[in-house]
């Protein structure tokens, strides 16, 4: 079945966090707080939202079916995909999303033997 819809979730959700991690750098426009301007400037994040909507409900239709090359792939693509400026940051990320991929199959794991 592939990865293709979880791979579009993601990628929205990690181009929110970099958009995030971007606009509250001290460097930025307003040091650590946002500036109007920035969050204008985010909005275009909102383009993604279509086509999100779309990929949620085939999202775990695809996770059900991910089988062990999938699901190494997918860590390995969401950790070369994610980008923050703080390197610490990033590898909580990377670990916080290996665990939640691993919760999520215990769980449907769990549903398949309780039904």
């Amino acid at each position: 079945m592939g990865t293709e819809n979880i791979k579009k979730v993601l990628s929205f959700i990690i181009g929110l966090g970099e958009r995030v991690d971007a606009v509250t750098k001290e460097d930025s426009a307003g040091g650590s707080k946002i500036t109007v301007s920035e969050w204008l400037g985010s909005l275009g994040q909102l383009i993604g939202v279509p086509a999100l909507i779309k990929a949620i409900p085939k999202v775990s239709e695809e996770f059900e079916d991910l089988d062990d090359a999938e699901y190494d792939e997918l860590v390995a693509w969401f950790a070369a995909e994610l980008d923050l400026s703080n390197d610490k940051v990033e590898d909580i990320i990377e670990i916080a999303f290996q665990v939640a991929l691993e919760l999520a199959e215990i769980a449907l794991s769990f549903k398949k033997n309780v039904e």
